[in-house]
């Protein structure tokens, strides 16, 4: 089920961590994200856009430069599972279906552990948002 390719972790600029670390932002801009979101996958749930979010705040912004499966699925309280499928939609996709690329998964054959790094359209996916939610404040 799960094919990678080691791309290993993009970098942040310090403007979009500290855009991800500020934890504020409007409903406008919040229903403005969803919308966005929502053209780019209009069967996007927002489970899986949750994992998105918590990926980017802890792998991209955060000081670790990656996340297990495992470690989602217990951060967001949901099964090891539900995670997974969350994280086949935002990289590869699943059951035929187109991903989005916003996140690589890696896995590490010795120890099974499956590795989440924020790819760079998830980044820019960010950016865009950072760039018009900062817009809004001037």
């Amino acid at each position: 089920m799960f094919f990678f390719s080691n791309s290993g972790p993009v970098e942040l600029s310090n403007d979009l961590k500290a855009f991800l670390l500020l934890g504020r932002i409007s409903f406008g801009e919040l229903e403005g994200f969803l919308s966005k979101c929502r053209k780019l996958r209009p069967d996007m749930t927002v489970g899986t856009l949750h994992t998105f979010i918590f990926v980017a705040r802890r792998a991209g912004a955060g000081e670790r430069e990656h996340l297990t499966l495992a470690e989602v699925a217990s951060g967001l309280s949901i099964s090891y599972p539900t995670a997974a499928r969350h994280c086949d939609i935002l990289s590869t996709g699943i059951k035929g279906r187109e991903g989005l690329g916003w996140i690589h998964k890696d896995a590490d054959k010795r120890t099974r552990q499956k590795y989440l790094y924020l790819s760079p359209s998830g980044v820019s996916v960010l950016e865009e948002f950072a760039r018009n939610s900062t817009a809004q404040e001037s």
